[in-house]
Order: C-alpha cells, then sequence, then structure tokens
C-alpha cells in the first residue's frame, strides 16, 4: 500500500523491472495496475506525471535529444522523449533533471547511437503512449463500473490536460552550435563519435 506522501507514478514505474523499459514492454503491465487505482490516485499520476514532464522542459535537453536522434527534434518527438525519460524510473529522472549529458550513461541511448540510419520505429527513445495511459485507465475502470455508475462519475480534468511544450527561457543563440554542443554535452558528443 503506497502512503500518502509517496509518490504515485515513481512507485508503479520505478516497480517495474531494470530489463524492462520499452514502450511495448511496459504499457500493458502499467495500464494493467493504473486500472485498480481509486480515481483520485490515477489523477494524481497524471498530474505527477505531467509537473514531471514540465521539469524536463529545457532548451539544453532538447539539444541532448537532438543530439541522441542525429537530427533535430520536433515538439511532438521532444514530448514522446520527455516521456521516455520518465519511463526510465526516478532514478535516471533525477539525473537526467541535473544533467542532460547523463543520457550518455543509459545503455539503451548507446544501443540507440550505434544503429544504421534509418531506425526502426521500435528504436526511437519514446513513450508516448505514457502520457495517455492515465486517461485509458480510467476508461477501463468506467467500463468495470456498468453504465449507471459510470454514468455518475465525473472524469478528472488533469486527464485532459496537454503535455507542457511551451518554454520559457530564451533560446540559446549557440543551439546547436558545434563548439556549444561539445562544451554542454561532452558525454553524448563523443558517444556519437563527434569531435572538433
Amino acid at each position: 500500500m503506497l502512503t500518502s506522501e509517496k509518490s504515485v507514478l515513481w512507485a508503479l514505474v520505478d516497480s517495474m523491472p531494470d530489463a524492462v523499459r520499452s514502450e511495448q514492454e511496459m504499457i500493458g503491465p502499467l495500464l494493467a495496475r493504473l486500472s485498480t487505482l481509486p480515481i483520485p490516485r490515477l489523477a494524481r499520476f497524471q498530474r505527477e506525471l505531467l509537473d514531471c514532464l514540465d521539469g524536463l522542459l529545457s532548451w539544453r535537453l532538447w539539444e541532448a535529444a537532438d543530439v541522441i536522434h542525429e537530427l533535430p527534434c520536433s515538439g511532438d518527438t521532444f514530448a514522446d522523449f520527455r516521456l521516455w525519460v520518465v519511463a526510465q524510473g526516478g532514478e535516471v529522472y533525477r539525473e537526467v533533471l541535473r544533467d542532460a549529458d547523463s543520457l550518455a550513461s543509459i545503455p539503451e541511448i548507446g544501443r540507440i547511437i550505434r544503429l544504421p540510419l534509418p531506425w526502426a520505429d521500435a528504436d526511437y527513445p519514446h513513450f508516448g503512449s505514457l502520457g495517455a495511459l492515465a486517461g485509458d485507465a480510467f476508461d477501463e475502470i468506467l467500463a468495470k463500473l456498468g453504465p449507471a455508475v459510470a454514468a455518475s462519475v465525473e472524469r478528472p480534468a488533469v486527464l485532459d490536460e496537454q503535455i507542457p511544450a511551451d518554454l520559457t527561457e530564451p533560446f540559446p543563440e549557440d543551439y546547436g552550435a558545434d563548439a556549444a554542443v561539445h562544451l554542454r554535452l561532452p558525454m553524448l558528443s563523443a558517444l556519437r563519435g563527434w569531435s572538433l
């Protein structure tokens, strides 16, 4: 049983085995667990997820995602990438929040970077369905209640909030410039085999 102080998000994500961190492997077990939660805890999971995604919204991490993908990431790709970072667990999340270059120490990032282009869809570091998982779980909970009861249950507003996408900090003038990338992201640059 979770205490009221413990994060619902990290309790669920961190309970997944370390070897199971891809979207394909995690989606089923996470949905099954979420659909057993009381609705207020389900809403709390989604609020914590959105707050974590907001915390990862920075130009430095976006630049790191560009390096990993070896091309500029769109806003949607960057959102899916941030969801993937959260899916790696609380420890990885906190380390990436502290230093985006720490992504270079994740074995999966090393594996992905070594793959020949173009990548298969399953190889991209993304977990887009995590953002909608609480909404899917809510629908499953309602389906178990039956139509009469389900009609009286209010959908938590947080389940319909968009993933944060707007950066408040100004765009760095040297974003993507070789020397700046090497300075800000030395381990990812080395992993890519880039040199000045």
